[in-house]
């Protein structure tokens, strides 16, 4: 099965169906979808991921790197740009 990709779900959706995207995700994990890709800047999502990777951009090289973050419980990938965090 080819891994399910979401770009910033959450940027137009309500408290109530960002929920319902969280249940469906975990259901969906729940039946076996193994690979689920998230990026997103949404704390919601970012706190129930199994895996979050940090992907910063250095401003003066251009030169992106990608950092393993503390271990969650969904599928999440999180990317700051040029910002600190």
């Amino acid at each position: 099965m080819p891994p399910l990709i979401l770009d910033e779900p959450t940027v137009f959706l309500d408290d109530s169906h960002v929920s319902q995207l969280l249940e469906l995700i975990d259901a969906m994990r729940e039946l076996g979808v193994e690979q689920i890709l998230v990026v997103s800047h949404d704390d919601e999502l970012v706190a129930a991921a199994d895996t979050l990777l940090q992907v910063r951009k250095d401003p003066t090289t251009n030169r992106s790197t990608v950092e393993t973050a503390a271990p969650h419980q969904g599928l999440v990938v999180g990317q700051s740009g040029g910002r600190s965090e």
